[in-house]
């Protein structure tokens, strides 16, 4: 399955079923032991935390401003948590949004 660019908006907005689908394994990724976050598959939608969280970042896009604000600080926590394990790259796009340009383990 092609990938979308980040920041790519999709055709349809997102479900509820689908966000709360992205929180839930953005947040299984980190909560792998170690202190580096490790991307066994990083082109892997299924085990890559950059692609999660594009999908968080379009529902806090498109929500309601109530609802995006409550998102917004549910996904603040992991965010804190993806900071502390992960470095920056140095050679990554600085156009890109944050968690596209952090160093993963492999």
């Amino acid at each position: 399955m092609p990938r979308r660019p980040p920041g790519a908006l999709r055709a349809t907005p997102l479900t509820t079923r689908e966000i709360r689908r992205a929180l839930l394994r953005y947040r299984q990724v980190l909560r792998r032991p170690g202190r580096w976050v490790y991307l066994p598959q990083p082109d892997c939608p299924c085990c890559d935390v950059t692609y999660e969280r594009d999908l968080l970042a379009e529902a806090i896009r498109t929500l309601p401003p109530r609802a995006a604000g409550a998102l917004r600080r549910r996904v603040g926590e992991v965010d804190e948590e993806l900071l502390r394990r992960s470095l920056p790259d140095p050679y990554a796009d600085p156009g890109r949004p944050w968690w596209h340009r952090r160093l993963f383990a492999d």
